[in-house]
């Protein structure tokens, strides 16, 4: 797989020195475990735990024994801090080093996706701020914001517990950073006071001509009627040192995702702070999104990060007081309505029918609601119907939720409707066609890869199996 370096993609002029990121502290909202990789960082890298019973622990994770067994449930924060501080490498002739390498670390294990972990996680970022002053933290960085909440049924921000728990932290002015999300199958997205990272496809290469919108990228209004995200990364191909097991020489593992894009995005962040450190959050913010790119022919209105055009900008003066420069907002009423609608169902206050005539609403974030909430087909009549809506939908978020429902009690003779969409750009309704195939043992499985340039060869692999 060709990769350029992630720096050089994001429009680093040169290298991220050594010295990149220094003094500059970030807490990652993630679970972690101790891997080889990570032993440059020293004491400066700490794992905060916070139990089921409150009890919080903090510890150097290099310190601790490297133990394969435990990457299952560590690898995404690990290939979150590898890409911000791995150490440098060299793959076809290209240095391969991470952003701000200099930078202070925690990870913050909170029993996240479980009751109760709003409390956990208010507690440990308190107690981070509170008892780790020296590691001057800056930025938090939260890639699974959502928590346990429906990620359909829309509701004003304020009420997501990842958003209370970090309130305290945003008044003392920590930047938060966040995932906007993988895929368009869902509605909920980030509050305006966070610094909504969103991903695009640039095929692993810096030059421009190569850059495009990734395929259910997820980008609209959020409850409170404000368009998200702010600024968009690479989310495909970003490559670390190896560490999905034992190191081994000469190979490398791939980090994918939202979660790689706004990890790159808090690198530049933390990069920024230490090269201008009488910069605020709002120049910092602004300059991103003023000197970023646009992707040509693209409905999502975030620009693209540029490192170079921003620092040049901060190098002229540029200062911004106002806390969103320019900032879309919904004048149509359509968030509101959405909000009350998803409030509505949740207390069961429509029928199936009403539903239906929901699924023919103009606006696809209503769509997207009705037709999650319908769920699955109740009878063989519905079920046509499911299969005549989704070849006549136009938008694939809704699309996937028609499949979603299809694939529950799916039989296999409904194959040849469902192996042509293994051709499909959208990830989440290969997953759908995946999740079909292993329902049947005697069936070939394939490949349901996150790199939209591939999807044409595997599903070919799959076709040809078929026959």
């Amino acid at each position: 797989m060709y990769a350029e370096p992630s720096w050089f993609r994001l429009g680093f002029s040169e290298v991220p020195g050594q010295s990149a990121g220094q003094g500059i502290g970030i807490i990652i909202i993630d679970d972690i475990c101790p891997h080889p990789t990570l032993n440059h960082l020293a004491d400066r890298i700490k794992h905060v735990v916070v139990a089921n019973d409150n009890a919080i622990t903090c510890s150097d994770i290099v310190n601790e024994g490297f133990n394969p067994s435990n990457l299952d449930n560590g690898i995404h924060g690990l290939m979150t801090v590898l890409t911000l501080a791995h150490e440098p490498f060299t793959v076809d002739g290209f240095c391969h080093a991470g952003i701000a390498p200099a930078g202070n670390f925690v990870v913050l294990s909170h029993g996240a996706f479980k009751d109760g972990e709003g409390e956990r996680l208010k507690l440990g970022i308190d107690w981070i701020l509170s008892n780790l002053p020296d590691l001057n933290i800056r930025i938090i960085l939260s890639l699974g914001w959502h928590a346990q909440d429906n990620t359909v049924l829309l509701e004003r921000t304020k009420s997501n517990s990842t958003v209370q728990s970090l309130a305290a932290a945003v008044e003392r002015g920590v930047l938060v950073i966040c995932a906007n999300g993988n895929s368009d199958i869902g509605n909920i997205l980030p509050p305006l006071d966070y610094l909504a990272v969103g991903g695009f496809d640039d095929r692993g290469k810096a030059d421009r001509i190569y850059h495009t919108p990734y395929p259910g990228e997820p980008h609209g209004f959020n409850g409170d009627g404000h368009y998200r995200p702010d600024i968009r990364a690479p989310r495909t191909r970003v490559i670390v040192p190896y560490c999905e097991g034992e190191p081994r020489a000469g190979q490398l593992s791939v980090y994918t995702g939202t979660s790689a894009a706004s990890t790159l995005v808090a690198g530049v962040c933390m990069y920024l702070l230490s090269s201008f450190p009488f910069i605020n959050n709002y120049t910092l913010r602004n300059a991103l999104v003023r000197f970023g790119d646009k992707l040509v022919e693209d409905k999502n209105y975030s620009p693209c990060v540029n490192v170079k055009k921003t620092i040049e900008a901060l190098l002229q003066g540029y200062i911004s007081e106002q806390k969103i420069e320019s900032q879309l907002v919904d004048d149509t009423g359509i968030a509101a309505r959405a909000v009350n609608l998803s409030r509505a169902i949740r207390k069961k206050e429509y029928t199936r029918g009403e539903l239906w005539e929901y699924s023919n609403d103009p606006n696809s974030l209503i769509r997207k609601i009705a037709v999650h909430s319908l769920g699955w087909p109740v009878d063989r009549i519905e079920r046509e119907i499911y299969w005549d809506r989704f070849d006549m939908e136009p938008e694939d978020g809704v699309r996937t939720w028609y499949l979603y429902g299809l694939l529950q009690h799916a039989e296999k003779e409904e194959l040849t409707r469902w192996i042509p969409l293994a051709a499909s750009p959208h990830w989440s309704i290969r997953w759908c066609v995946g999740e079909f195939l292993g329902k049947f043992s005697d069936l070939p499985q394939f490949v349901k890869t996150h790199e939209p340039e591939l999807v044409p060869q595997y599903a070919h692999s799959l076709f040809e199996s078929l026959e």
